[in-house]
């Protein structure tokens, strides 16, 4: 099995992207049962709306669930990675999400 991990580059290290915002309870499987629903839901004006948080929230969800490698952004766009499919497909609850974090 691959692993999910990647080395460090710190020619790719980008800081900020999160807008100061500190990951929050359930930004995680809200996220990406939106993302689930419609792969551009993070690109839309009414991400929003279906989120309930506002557009730098928005942003900063996206960010949280690209550095917990549940989605990753490829060339052909936003995609579930293995990890965000078997946490959710297993109907894990949003509490067991934070073990992304370590």
């Amino acid at each position: 099995m691959e692993s999910l991990l990647k080395a460090f580059n710190p020619k790719n290290a980008l800081f900020g992207l999160h807008d100061t915002f500190a990951l929050r309870y359930f930004w995680l499987t809200k996220g990406f049962q939106a993302f689930d629903s419609n792969n551009a839901i993070f690109s839309l004006d009414k991400s929003t709306i279906e989120l309930g948080i506002k557009k730098n929230r928005v942003n900063a969800s996206r960010y949280w669930l690209q550095v917990t490698a549940i989605i990753e952004d490829l060339a052909e766009g936003l995609v579930a990675m293995p990890i965000g499919k078997a946490i959710m497909m297993l109907g894990l609850n949003s509490g067991s999400t934070w073990c992304c974090q370590s």
